[in-house]
C-alpha cells in the first residue's frame, strides 16, 4: 500500500476518537489547542519521512499531503501523536522502490591480468533517486571502457539484461593492462 493512500484512512480513524460526540467532549477546537499532530515512521530502518510530518488539525482532521518514505521496506507503520492524547499506530504497510533513475556500480573490479576475467565480477544496479534498487527494472545494461590508458580492448558479454534491477558481468576481460 502506498503511504499516500494509507494516510487519510489512518488519520480519519485517529480523529474519530476526538470528534465532539466523544465521551470526554474533546472538540476539534480543543485538539488544535492541545498541540500539532506529528507522524513518525516506525520499523523504518534507515528511512526518513520526506515532506511535512507535522500538521495542525482543522475540523478535527490533520492532513498530510506530501508525506513519503525514502527507503524500501516491509512492515512500516506510522505513529500519530500530539501532546495530551493517546497516540495511534497505523496498520503495517510496505514501501516499494520508485522507478530507476540511475545506474550504480555495486561491485567494481579491483584488478585485472591481461586475458583473464576482471575480479571480482562487475555488478551494476538500477537504483531510484533514493538509492533503492528498482527490482522491477529489466532493461539491458551496456558496459564499455571509460579511461583506457593501455589502449586495451574490453571483451566478454558487454550487454546484459537486468534481473530484478541487477546486471552481473562475470566474463569481462582486457587484452592489455
Amino acid at each position: 500500500m502506498n503511504i499516500m493512500e494509507l494516510a487519510p484512512q489512518l488519520f480519519e480513524s485517529f480523529f474519530d476518537f476526538f470528534r465532539p460526540a466523544h465521551p470526554q467532549g474533546i472538540t476539534p477546537a480543543r485538539i488544535k489547542e492541545l498541540a500539532r499532530l506529528k507522524i513518525a515512521a516506525m520499523n523504518a530502518t534507515g528511512a526518513t519521512i520526506l515532506g511535512t510530518a507535522t500538521a495542525t488539525a482543522a475540523g478535527g482532521i490533520a492532513t498530510f499531503n506530501d508525506v513519503a518514505l525514502d527507503k524500501v521496506g516491509t512492515g512500516y507503520t506510522l505513529v500519530a501523536s500530539t501532546g495530551g492524547l493517546v497516540s495511534a499506530t497505523s496498520q503495517a504497510f510496505d514501501v516499494t522502490p520508485a522507478a530507476a533513475s540511475q545506474l550504480v556500480f555495486a561491485t567494481q573490479p579491483l584488478g585485472a591480468t591481461a586475458g583473464t576475467f576482471l575480479s571480482p565480477p562487475v555488478r551494476i544496479e538500477a537504483r531510484d533517486a533514493f538509492d533503492n534498487v528498482d527490482t522491477t527494472f529489466t532493461g539491458a545494461i551496456t558496459v564499455a571502457l571509460g579511461a583506457n590508458p593501455g589502449a586495451s580492448t574490453l571483451s566478454g558479454d558487454l550487454v546484459v539484461d537486468c534481473v530484478a534491477g541487477v546486471a552481473s558481468f562475470s566474463d569481462l576481460s582486457l587484452n592489455r593492462v
